[in-house]
């Protein structure tokens, strides 16, 4: 009986693509137990790399959005977890989902771990065994530990039938829909702290841009745009008052990053932005550094534009380290 769909998506690149599916194909979890549906936009034949396994493969254009909603319509387990192509499953990801996801539970969010070359052995399981705890209402402020990296998401086929008519409006940001939704039906979550995903760090267009002599600028911009489209409609589908004011909080930081990138403010960057930035430092949102830095540049930014070239160029050499001792981490 197949109790967990896996729902693989890859649009326009294929080189990662064989390391997931074999990932799945090493499940501790029995065959039988789960099914694979994998979604391309290109002829592919994931049969060579899953062996036992369920799968039915879909090839179709379409928006990440529209990805997401053909695979929970096709989908048959109860739980439906989620694979991008270049992220990798530990053997017992599945196994975990199996008895950790209770009866009660909507969403499951599990930790991760980044991968390279270095430690890509897919054999491996996850040697830690902390427990399992509730996700809670105030972990609504910290989404980079709840929300981020849709394959580290998990969530119950009964719940998410309500929202799966949203996807085909997403251009991006599908992983949010999935956590706003969560937190907006106020129904039971577990975090799961074993890193059970394995998340390849490259460049793509989720890259963040530091300026625009940066490589990945141009893409970087076209997918802030996609981005915005997409949480400015999540606003609007939200109806929790809390759920909309994080919403409002994140618009603000990618308007704040678009403006800054696009050396403007007219359009995009506005006083309501600047207070948005400032009210989540004070309420802790995100806990991280960067949110602070983006504030105090939006804030220089549009107060004090003449200063704005020195911070910026501070600003710059200051992410290049973190990501440079980012990189040496991992």
């Amino acid at each position: 009986m197949i109790e967990i769909s896996v729902i693989v998506t890859a649009y326009n690149r294929k080189e990662f693509l064989k390391d997931a599916l074999e990932s799945l194909n090493n499940q501790t979890l029995e065959k039988d137990k789960f099914e694979v549906i994998l979604i391309t936009n290109f002829e592919y034949d994931p049969y060579e790399y899953i062996k036992e396994v369920s799968v039915k493969h879909i090839v179709m254009d379409g928006s990440l959005g529209e990805y997401t909603h053909r695979g929970i319509a096709e989908s048959r387990g109860e739980i439906i977890a989620f694979l991008d192509d270049d992220d990798l499953f530990t053997i017992d990801k599945l196994a975990k989902l199996h008895y950790n996801f209770t009866p009660d539970a909507i969403y499951y969010k599990n930790a991760v771990a980044i991968l390279n070359e270095k430690n890509i052995n897919k054999n491996k399981p996850n040697k830690s065994k902390m427990e399992t705890s509730p996700i809670k209402r105030n972990d609504l402020k910290y989404p980079h530990i709840y929300a981020y990296n849709k394959s580290s998401i998990s969530v119950k086929k009964s719940f998410i039938n309500k929202y799966n008519k949203f996807f085909p409006k997403l251009v991006a940001g599908d992983d949010w829909l999935l956590f706003f939704a969560f937190m907006d039906d106020g129904e039971l979550g577990i975090y799961d702290p074993n890193a059970l995903t394995l998340y390849r760090r490259h460049y793509s267009t989720s890259t963040r841009a530091v300026l625009v002599s940066d490589k990945n600028y141009n893409s970087y911009i076209e997918f802030l745009g996609k981005i915005i489209d997409s949480f400015s409609y999540m606003r609007i589908i939200m109806k929790d008052p809390d759920v909309k004011k994080i919403i409002d909080y994140q618009l603000s930081i990618f308007n704040a990053r678009r403006s800054l990138l696009l050396q403007t403010k007219e359009g995009y960057l506005t006083k309501s932005d600047i207070e948005n930035l400032f009210n989540a430092v004070l309420m802790k949102y995100n806990e991280t550094l960067i949110i602070r830095l983006l504030f105090i540049r939006a804030f220089i930014f549009f107060n004090f534009p003449k200063l704005s070239p020195i911070f910026e160029r501070l600003y710059a050499l200051f992410s290049r380290k973190i990501n440079s001792l980012q990189n040496k981490q991992s």
